[in-house]
């Protein structure tokens, strides 16, 4: 007989037993009179001072020492979390949205949370479902946290992203600018580089009148590149022409728009200004084709940022209502 054939006699027997049951007690009951059948009450929880944790040589011993190390020892972080939870709830049903979290919308924020904490990059395969699994292992053993408080911090980031989501736009440049870097568009740039930072402030005020950018390079700039049109080079969000320092591609893939002009930026003793000439589109992908997508992962980023300036607003204003009343967690939190 297998397992299948057992589970399914033993749903049969019960549920006969259960029909005898009653059909015996209406039998025993007066003619003409029906019989309420009461279901058992539930037997009331006893306290940590009367639950058994186990037995020696037949001397229980109670839950109550094992309750209270584990709160003198591990209560208060959880105790905040707990609370922090039930701010963010009280947030929630303020603004009339529900606060329920389904096991798909967890799954979903649980994946974007550690492609952000990897970095897995654009087009790479990513790791296998047990692989992921690994590494979240991993993470949490380094940081001594436990699945637990990884699935309430998960939950309350979905509750969060409710509240944030009212507070954040996408708009089409985002999508655009999100484009160039997921697909590695390339962008056209010009710099000037001299040796003070009164001269790049001198630079900055002829560009502001109008200056064209090559003559006034020519004039000032102390690069070899002054000769042949101040130009950097392409610049790629996964590569760049040799020799060009973090702190000027920092400076380069953080310009927006043609037309613009950096700051000075300064790399070792010399200081530098850059220009964006021209953004050169992706080839690997059309925008067309993949700007839904591209709207979402901006989206979230966005609310990401956002849920985390909502929870710490929520937090400092219920900080005067928030009591703490188990005196050990209590004595706990006066100690910090």
């Amino acid at each position: 007989m297998n397992n299948q054939t057992r589970i399914s006699m033993f749903s049969v027997c019960l549920v006969t037993f259960i029909s005898l049951t009653a059909m015996a007690a209406y039998c025993d009951a007066a003619p003409g009179k029906s019989v309420r059948i009461e279901p058992p009450k539930p037997t009331p929880a006893l306290p940590p001072s009367k639950q058994i944790l186990a037995k020696v040589n037949g001397k229980p011993i109670y839950m109550a020492p094992l309750y209270d190390a584990l709160v003198a020892d591990y209560g208060l972080p959880i105790a905040q979390q707990l609370i922090v939870d039930e701010v963010v709830r009280q947030e929630l049903a303020r603004l009339g949205l529900d606060d329920t979290v389904t096991q798909q919308q967890m799954a979903e924020e649980n994946a974007r949370t550690l492609d952000a904490i990897f970095n897995f990059a654009s087009g790479a395969k990513k790791p296998s479902p047990q692989q992921m699994d690994t590494l979240l292992g991993q993470f949490l053993a380094k940081r001594n946290n436990t699945r637990r408080q990884w699935a309430a911090t998960i939950a309350r980031n979905v509750r969060l992203g409710r509240i944030a989501a009212g507070q954040v736009k996408v708009t089409e440049e985002d999508i655009q600018q999100e484009f160039y870097r997921r697909y590695d568009g390339k962008l056209k740039v010009r710099h000037i580089q001299v040796p003070t930072l009164d001269v790049a402030q001198k630079v900055l005020r002829e560009l502001g009148r109008g200056g064209d950018f090559s003559a006034i390079a020519y004039k000032y700039s102390t690069s070899p590149s002054a000769k042949t049109g101040a130009w950097l080079g392409k610049i790629g969000t996964r590569d760049a022409p040799p020799g060009i320092g973090p702190a000027l591609l920092a400076a380069a893939r953080a310009m927006r728009k043609p037309g613009e002009v950096s700051d000075p930026v300064q790399v070792g003793t010399n200081f530098h200004i850059l220009k964006l000439e021209t953004i050169i589109p992706p080839t690997d992908a059309k925008y067309s084709e993949v700007a839904d997508e591209l709207g979402q992962a901006v989206r979230y980023r966005k609310i990401a940022r956002a849920r985390q300036l909502v929870l710490q607003e929520l937090i400092n204003k219920a900080k005067p209502n928030i009591e703490y009343v188990n005196p050990i967690i209590r004595s706990k939190k006066e100690q910090r």
